[in-house]
């Protein structure tokens, strides 16, 4: 075979190849209630019954690698001495095709990352602003794991 038959074949074949080549990232579908399996803050970890919590995501937008919507967040934690205090709200959040996600849960601003395996979301997030101890006691700072609860 000819040697400019031959480069003419292999551009013919690799050119299809090389645009393939960029798939669409996977933006998964965050929409479900999940309830909190732990929660991890300052290297503690707690767990029902000690905390308890619920998370509703709504997704209302969905593009271009990146899709938003509505939550609601609800926790209970229970003292050292048994007593128990009641925190949550209600926010935006959105999340990304690379793994990063935004929310802002009473006005108050979080970043960081989520991942979604099967029925279990694990969100790390973190306060942009500095926030008082009371203000974390009620808000979704640090490693959360939840399972969704029902269907989607």
């Amino acid at each position: 075979m000819n040697r400019k038959v031959v480069i003419a074949v292999l551009a013919v074949v690799a050119l299809p190849l090389a645009c393939d080549s960029a798939e669409p990232e996977y933006l998964p579908d965050l929409t479900g209630r999940y309830v909190l399996v732990s929660h991890t803050a300052k290297s503690v970890t707690s767990t029902p019954p000690r905390v308890s919590a619920a998370l509703v995501l709504t997704r209302q937008i969905a593009e271009g690698g990146r899709a938003s919507g509505a939550l609601s967040f609800q926790m209970r934690r229970q003292a050292d001495n048994g007593a128990s205090s009641v925190g949550g709200g209600w926010g935006k959040y959105a999340h990304y095709a690379n793994g990063t996600m935004a929310v802002s849960l009473g006005g108050v601003p979080f970043e960081g990352e989520y991942v979604l395996s099967g029925d279990t979301l694990i969100t790390t997030l973190f306060s942009v602003v500095p926030l008082g101890e009371q203000a974390l006691f009620h808000t979704p700072a640090g490693k959360l794991v939840w399972v969704l609860d029902g269907m989607r």
